[in-house]
């Protein structure tokens, strides 16, 4: 019976962990953006706006920040407290969060006040495999009411988009930092 041994002067091989690419973003850069009637905020240069046609009825506005690089939409919608009731659009806002929590690992409330240029409202930061990791919703409380909230065009998986949510979540913080309402008629 013979016994083979071989010895070898090279490294063993082993496998590379499982990665996710490094996602960067061009530095945001921010420009004043007036929306017609109603209000005004710093956007960042790297976004595109698309506002859809209001519904007269309920003076009801839609507008869409589009970030492409990103493969996000951040879905807003204005709502003027003439023809609407503040109590139910805080509600609906509030509600649109909490239908996140099947999916969420967490969800943190961030209160948003600016006595100055009342403003005030909630920040939803999402924490998980949501549909929408970033919401919002601000107010007057007299005549302005503005909610959005962040969808990605693509399957939620938290670890792999967060990059994307850090660099939106930040660009929302400056809208609702910069927002500015305009005299009700």
């Amino acid at each position: 019976m013979s016994l083979v041994l071989t010895y070898s002067c090279e490294e063993a091989l082993v496998p590379k962990p499982k990665a996710y690419l490094r996602l960067s973003y061009l530095e945001a850069q921010y420009v004043l953006f007036d929306h017609n009637s109603s209000y005004s905020f710093e956007k960042n240069i790297w976004c595109d706006v698309y506002q859809s046609v209001s519904n007269a009825v309920s003076e009801k506005k839609q507008m869409n920040l589009v970030y492409t690089a990103q493969n996000a939409i951040l879905y807003c919608t204005y709502a003027s407290l003439k023809t609407n009731d503040l109590k139910s659009l805080l509600l609906d806002a509030q509600s649109r969060t909490q239908k996140h929590t099947i999916k969420a690992d967490a969800i943190e409330m961030q209160p948003y006040e600016d006595d100055v240029n009342k403003v005030y409202g909630m920040m939803y930061d999402v924490s998980g495999n949501a549909a929408s990791p970033v919401q919002f919703y601000v107010t007057d409380s007299l005549n302005h009411f503005l909610s959005g909230a962040l969808y990605f065009s693509s399957q939620p998986n938290y670890d792999s988009i967060l990059p994307a949510i850090y660099y939106v979540r930040s660009d929302v913080r400056k809208m609702l930092e910069s927002l500015r309402w305009k005299m009700a008629d």
